[in-house]
């Protein structure tokens, strides 16, 4: 889900009980076909791999919510409940 207040940040949630915002302004360009996956992965790379706010639960998470009438607000969906944080 994109955030209502900003472009450039996403939340998402994954199988492995998960969620993350991520601030996509910071992610570099896609690397050439022809580098190695972890070139570049220095101290100031690493910043860019990673999330500017992570949650773990003990469920798989199916549904993530960022409501435009709460801005402050996210929700995350399991199968058999859901949270709202504030952010």
């Amino acid at each position: 889900a994109w955030a209502p207040h900003s472009r450039n940040h996403l939340l998402c949630g994954a199988d492995n009980g998960c969620a993350m915002v991520w601030d996509i302004s910071r992610a570099q360009a896609s690397p050439a076909y022809d580098e190695p996956l972890d070139a570049g992965l220095g101290s100031n790379s690493l910043d860019k791999h990673t999330p500017v706010l992570s949650y773990e639960c003990d469920h798989e998470i199916y549904q993530v919510q960022w409501p435009v009438s709460q801005p402050d607000c996210i929700a995350l969906g399991t199968a058999s409940h859901f949270q709202v944080f504030e952010v």
